[in-house]
């Protein structure tokens, strides 16, 4: 199974200020990175044709901090307040919860981004009925939460319970900000989110994906896209939409009390 997510690129009002040339130039390391004022007439290309400009920020200059050592959304969004970083790039909900916990914030990129439900291979192998069962089950909620609105609102204040019980933290956001992310990111999905043979030809998507995360030391440099691709399984999704009868597709039980939400 595959699902799309908006992955945003968030960073201080300020910085997008400079980015837009609103400045004369931003400190990019020791030296100051030269930016195209507005009005102002650009270059001859031929004036600095295979030239280095000075004070060009580069991507060395850089610093790159994984997500697991920035914490949980709360503290990337207070981290990037307190100026502990300049920008951070995140699935959501964290970019809502950013900019809804600071001022002076704001999106300039947003692209779509693929996840996919992952499985331990001695699990499928020894347990292929249950399996089934997992992915009839994701289909069938995301089937649920379409039919109705007030589906959808009660899904996602039993995840919100849920998730204060576990923190012990009050939610940042509202039943309806989440709503309105599961319907845009998830939801929008009218078919079966099954994964394109297309995404996983030689040169498609993912293995364009698989060779640039090894050109970043992400993964082996030995890895290799044959056992990556054989990692994906297509048929098992295929099965269970195939049997809607025997997997129980379109019934549906999430009322608290038990009743049946037909």
């Amino acid at each position: 199974m595959t699902f799309t997510k908006k992955m945003e690129l968030i960073l201080p009002e300020l910085a997008v200020s400079l980015i837009l040339g609103l400045s004369a130039g931003v400190r990019g390391g020791t030296e100051d990175v030269d930016r195209q004022m507005p009005g102002r007439q650009a270059e001859k290309p031929e004036k600095n044709a295979g030239k280095e400009r000075p004070g060009r920020a580069h991507e060395h200059d850089l610093e790159l901090l994984e997500g697991t050592r920035s914490g949980n959304r709360k503290q990337v969004a207070d981290a990037l307040a307190r100026g502990e970083i300049d920008a951070f790039s995140a699935w959501e909900p964290t970019p809502t919860i950013a900019l809804a916990r600071s001022d002076g914030l704001v999106s300039i990129h947003r692209t779509i981004s693929t996840s996919y439900l992952y499985l331990a291979r001695r699990l499928v192998e020894k347990h292929p009925e249950a399996v089934r069962l997992i992915v009839a089950s994701q289909l069938r909620g995301m089937t649920w939460m379409q039919q109705r609105r007030q589906n959808l609102l009660d899904a996602c204040r039993w995840t919100l319970q849920a998730g204060s019980d576990l923190s012990g933290e009050e939610p940042i956001l509202s039943e309806e900000h989440y709503a309105q992310l599961t319907q845009r990111d998830i939801l929008n999905i009218r078919a079966a989110p099954m994964l394109s043979k297309s995404d996983l030809i030689n040169g498609g998507s993912l293995h364009r994906e698989f060779e640039f995360i090894k050109t970043l030391n992400k993964i082996p440099h030995t890895s290799s896209w044959n056992d990556a691709y054989n990692s994906f399984d297509t048929a098992i999704i295929r099965e269970v939409t195939a049997n809607t009868e025997r997997y129980r597709l379109s019934k549906y039980d999430y009322s608290i009390n038990g009743g049946n939400n037909d």
